[in-house]
Formats: structure tokens, C-alpha cells, sequence
């Protein structure tokens, strides 16, 4: 660690620079203190910088000054072949807000200004095939999101690591995460928030993406929030020469994971996990138990996806857009619950006990590689799938689908044989209210995007 113990923790920037040039040198450091060889980044292979609040009636501030270098930290440091000696888990290089003092429940303010962090690998010119990279991970942990804010701040994953986030609120801010190329561990999803805001920034990334809710006894469970905020996919060659996609060429999942007040101890009334956003995805979506509105969905169609490429798995499920309940016990659930929003899907669609008001659904992979996987009959999913169960005694509020506009995929020709048209099922008294479920060849659809 560097801030901790009997020392104060990191107040300014002058000393988180000192820090982060302290990680470089842990992390590089190959000095053998172990059995079997272990070398002393090896046998301590998390670095924190741990930083401080020594005035409890004002949050701390650590500002980089106007101009102020990236800090850049290169996957090279760590020697070829390095492996943590819990060997299933990765590097990590943390960033520690402050945490309540002892005997406390007061998460300390403190704002991070204006840096810009980089995690590279190889100086992002072609890698040596033959150097062995073990997972990386960068982390951001904090113990509030109300209290504890990156504010203009950008932070880089070029293909190395991933970035987590928790507890904490990101705003004005840019975070670029590219998964790393085929041949080194993927140590998480490219970008994952725990229980944290979201606020008018950007997401550029390649890989999976997750929001999520707590899991740590005494802080809230409330799920992460997106408001303003967009989510883009970076072509990751733009950044990495010769970048390979990693063997599972299919499993891009954009996932946004919650609860509802009066599920998992949430007292939150109206929370809103995905408002006033547009998010860019690569295969999937999984938006399950979460508060979306006025957002939009779309999939990314560069001749550079792998999901259409010749190479992807033959033998994957279609790519779906799944709004879904993730609580099955016997308290009250609640479904995702979807208003104002448009979403536009490769292949299928699961609407499972949850509710959609004023959506619109929009085939939109026209002219694209289908695989022949997707097609199978019976298929693995029913192209369109409504599942509300509408009246469950169970449920938290009233299942149903409002003032909706489905524009479906028309039949194909897939290697030379037909492809049904996309048809829907609905099951479980599931209640549909002025809503429509066509052919995208209907002129309900002119207008749609």
C-alpha cells in the first residue's frame, strides 16, 4: 500500500503521483521473497493508494494541475511469465477512497479532479506473442456515491485490465476500457459498477459491460445509475495493433442488474437506474430488475464485429435483448420496468415479467452476416418472447404492455434456405394495451428508426 498504515493517506496530488510511481516500481519489482521462486510482485500482487480525508467538515479535493500528464502505468512492467500466487487471480493496481473512521458509519467526502490515468500495454505497439501477460485489474473503490466523486477525470484500460468502479460517482468524466486481445487473461468486463452514479460522461469500450447492485454488509443496495451518460463501442484495433478477438467471439454482454424498493433491503423510492441514456452494444443485453427511461438501445454494426463474422461460434445461442425479473423467492418482484425507450436488437427479443410503456422494439441487422446457429429449429428462444405473467400475486407492480410498437424481423434466405418470419409468443395471461407487434415491412414502421 502506499498512504496507509500509521502514515496519513494521500491528501494531494503531489503525493498520489508519488503513489502511483511507487506502484510502478512494486509491480516491476522481481526480487525473489518466496517459495517456488515467488518474486516479491508475485507474492504481493494488489498495490493500493490509499487515500485520506483528515477534515471531516469539508471534503478533501485532489486536483491535478492544468496540463498535468497522464499518469501512465505499462503492462510490461510486470516481468514475462509473472503469475500472482493466487494464480486465479489477477493483478491489481487500486485506487481507495476513504473509508469511515473506526467505530463510524460516516463515509468521508472526498473529490478526485481532473487526472487522467493510463493503463497500457506495450507501450500500445505490437506485443511480443512470445511474452506471457497475467490478468490485470484497475480499481476505483469508494463507500458513497453521494459523498465521493471523480469529477473531469478520464481513465484508459488500452487493452490491459479492466476498470471496476464502487460506491462512488463518476461525473463529466471519460472511461476507455478495451478487453485485451486473445492470449492474455480477461480479468473482469471491460467496465463494471458496483452501487455507483454515473453522471453526464462517456463509455467508450470493447467487451462487456455491467452495472450493478451492492454486496457488502452495511452500505446500500440500491443498483448502479446512468443518467445523461452514453455508452459507445471502440474499435479496439484503433488502439492495439494486431488485435485479436478473444476465442468467444459471441458472449458481448451489456448487462444493468438491480432491485426495486422493498426488494434486497432498498428503501429507495423512484430510483431511476438508466435515465436519459443511449447505449451502443456489441451482442447482448441484459437489463434484469432495473428502472430504465428515455433511453436508447442500438447494436454495433461495424463491418469490424465479430458477432457477424465467419470466425464467430457455430454453435452459440442467437443475440438477444432480455429484460427480465432477477428475484425468484416469494417477496414481492419486480421485473425490469421500461418507459420511453427505443430498442433496436440483432436477432431476438425475452420480455419476461416486467412492463414496457411507450417502447419501441426495431429489428435492426438488415444486411448483416446472420450465423446459421441463429436459425435452428425449434430455436433455442422464441424470437419474441412476452412472458409477464401479468396478475402474479407476487409481482410489484402491474405487468403489461403499453402504447408499444414491435417492428419485426421478415422472413430471410440464410445459405440458400428460408427463415420464418420473426413471430411472437406470448405466455403466462400476459396483457398487451394498444401495442403492436409487426412485420418491419409495415408502414407502422416507416417512421421508426
Amino acid at each position: 500500500m502506499c498512504g496507509a498504515g500509521e502514515l496519513p493517506g494521500v491528501t494531494s496530488y503531489e503525493d498520489f503521483v508519488r503513489c502511483w510511481e511507487g506502484a510502478r516500481r512494486h509491480f516491476s519489482n522481481n526480487t525473489v521473497v518466496g517459495d517456488y521462486g515467488l518474486t516479491f510482485a508475485e507474492k504481493y500482487s494488489v498495490f493500493s493508494i490509499v487515500l485520506d480525508a483528515p477534515n471531516a467538515t469539508s471534503p478533501a479535493t485532489i486536483t491535478a494541475p492544468s496540463g498535468a500528464p497522464p499518469l501512465v502505468f505499462d503492462g510490461d512492467l510486470i516481468a514475462n511469465g509473472s503469475v500472482p500466487e493466487m494464480g486465479y487471480l489477477p493483478f491489481v493496481l487500486a485506487i481507495s477512497l476513504p473509508s469511515p473512521p473506526e467505530g463510524s458509519m460516516d463515509c468521508p467526502a472526498v473529490e478526485l479532479k481532473d487526472l487522467t490515468l493510463r493503463i497500457m500495454l506495450h507501450g500500445q505497439q505490437s506485443r511480443d506473442p512470445l511474452w506471457r501477460y497475467a490478468g490485470f485489474s484497475f480499481r476505483i473503490g469508494g463507500c458513497s456515491r453521494h459523498k465521493q466523486v471523480l469529477q473531469n477525470v478520464t481513465v484508459e484500460a488500452l487493452g490491459y485490465g479492466n476498470v471496476e468502479m464502487s460506491f462512488l460517482t463518476l461525473r463529466d468524466s471519460t472511461v476507455l476500457a478495451l478487453e485485451p486481445p486473445g492470449g492474455i487473461s480477461v480479468a473482469g468486463d471491460a467496465f463494471s459498477l458496483q452501487e455507483g452514479d454515473v453522471i453526464d460522461s462517456t463509455i467508450r469500450y470493447f467487451g462487456d459491460v455491467t452495472g450493478n447492485f451492492g454486496n457488502t454488509y452495511g452500505l446500500t443496495q440500491n443498483g448502479s445509475r446512468a443518467v445523461r451518460t452514453q455508452f459507445v463501442v471502440e474499435e479496439p484495433s484503433i488502439h492495439i495493433p494486431d488485435y485479436v478477438y478473444h476465442p468467444n467471439g459471441d458472449s458481448y454482454t451489456f448487462s444493468w442488474l438491480g432491485n426495486f424498493p422493498g426488494s434486497f433491503g432498498n428503501v429507495a423510492t423512484g430510483w431511476q437506474h438508466l435515465q436519459d441514456c443511449d447505449v451502443e452494444y456489441i451482442r447482448d443485453v441484459e437489463l434484469g430488475s432495473v428502472n430504465v427511461s428515455s433511453c436508447s438501445f442500438s447494436p454495433w454494426l461495424s463491418e469490424a464485429s465479430p458477432v457477424f463474422s465467419a470466425d464467430a461460434r457455430s454453435q452459440s445461442n442467437p443475440p438477444a435483448v432480455e429484460l427480465y425479473d432477477m428475484d425468484q423467492s416469494d417477496a414481492p418482484n419486480f421485473g425490469c420496468n421500461i418507459s420511453d425507450s427505443n430498442l433496436t436488437y440483432i436477432w431476438d427479443v425475452e420480455i419476461l415479467k416486467g412492463a414496457c410503456q411507450r417502447c419501441n422494439f426495431w429489428w435492426g441487422a438488415q444486411g448483416k452476416n446472420v450465423q446459421p446457429s441463429w436459425t435452428k429449429e425449434p430455436p433455442t428462444n422464441p424470437s419474441f418472447w412476452v412472458d409477464l405473467d401479468t396478475y402474479d400475486n407476487k409481482s410489484g407492480f402491474v405487468r403489461a404492455i403499453n402504447d408499444t410498437l414491435a417492428c419485426m424481423r421478415p422472413s430471410l434466405r440464410v445459405n440458400g434456405t428460408s427463415v420464418k418470419a420473426q413471430a411472437l409468443t406470448i405466455d403466462n395471461a400476459s396483457f398487451l394495451f394498444n401495442s403492436h407487434f409487426v412485420s418491419i415491412t409495415d408502414p407502422q414502421c416507416v417512421h421508426m428508426p
